[in-house]
């Protein structure tokens, strides 16, 4: 039964035009290759489509190329789950190539990237077994580290980086805070609240990350800050703090005289980026830059973007201006 006040519409005299008229995405010569048995790793970049995830890590590659020519700082932000995918040594490899300017840590990433240097293991936090209980050695040490650290006027990043290389743990050479700090690459660490069992430990001064993690936002602030040629802010996983806190520090800079610099952003996460994330990439587009959330799992995405870095394609290169 038909309502008689809503008559089916007819599809008569809708607009029709010819298929050559629309406006096309993407064409045939921007199709996935095949693959073929026994290929190398340049066949595999070049069978990429050159759409979604696959061009975005594309265009941030050649963004990345352009940058090393120009002088540009790269600073790789890295939440929590990255810290826990074991991208350690590549991102050390990255860093000693010169790929990478500074680092930003949430006091998380920083607890997982002591613990590694300190047992060469990530620890499993949601294990049931351990109830409420607090690693012993972490608290411990890290708050000689700060400690230290403080009477230096030093931030929590370089204080602790500091304390590694003293210290001849048995995997520090797996720690991206050792291999900074004798690189001479800052490293802000940014603590942000949130679930840190760490926090609990008797022997741990709260105060200190507080404190000290004031002067790594001053840090990071003052990097921004110098950016005259842009600078790209890649950010590995989902990480709302690391995220607010760029966010600071870039209103920091304009709140100075020097002007809006060109900022591209690429937030490589395998979740939707949450409200302070969206901010950060809007800012990045107010500022003329390249900003973009890529998916994809950082385990996956972050060592295929450093294969695009380290083995240039041999086609065509993607618009890195768009």
């Amino acid at each position: 039964m038909t309502y008689k006040k809503y008559p089916l519409i007819s599809a008569a005299g809708i607009h029709l035009k010819p298929i050559q008229d629309r406006k096309f995405g993407l064409e045939t010569g921007g199709f996935a290759q095949t693959v073929f048995q026994g290929g190398g790793l340049a066949d595999f970049l070049i069978s990429l489509p050159r759409t979604g995830a696959a061009d975005d890590l594309s265009v941030l590659a050649a963004r990345l190329l352009r940058a090393r020519r120009r002088d540009v700082s790269v600073l790789l932000a890295i939440g929590d789950a990255a810290a826990e995918s074991g991208l350690q040594p590549l991102v050390i490899d990255l860093m000693e190539r010169g790929w990478i300017s500074a680092l930003a840590f949430s006091w998380q990433t920083a607890v997982v990237d002591f613990e590694i240097a300190l047992a060469g293991r990530i620890i499993d936090r949601n294990a049931g077994d351990d109830g409420y209980s607090v690693t012993e050695e972490t608290g411990l040490l890290l708050n000689a580290g700060l400690k230290e650290g403080k009477k230096g006027q030093a931030g929590c990043g370089e204080a602790i980086g500091h304390f590694l290389t003293q210290s001849n743990f048995p995997f520090s050479n797996f720690s991206l805070l050792y291999a900074a700090y004798k690189l001479n690459i800052p490293v802000t660490i940014n603590p942000c609240g949130g679930c840190d069992p760490i926090r609990m430990h008797p022997h741990l001064d709260v105060s200190l990350p507080a404190a000290m993690g004031e002067r790594d936002f001053r840090l990071l602030a003052s990097i921004f800050y110098r950016m005259k040629n842009g600078g790209i802010w890649i950010q590995a996983g989902r990480g709302n703090c690391l995220a607010g806190v760029a966010v600071d520090a870039l209103r920091m800079c304009r709140g100075k005289d020097n002007g809006n610099h060109t900022l591209d952003v690429a937030m490589v996460m395998d979740g939707p980026a949450g409200d302070l994330e969206k901010e950060l990439i809007a800012l990045g587009r107010e500022s003329g830059g390249w900003a973009k959330r890529i998916p994809g799992d950082p385990s996956v995405t972050i060592p295929l973007l450093a294969a695009m870095l380290l083995n240039p394609m041999e086609r065509p290169g993607p618009e890195i201006e768009k």
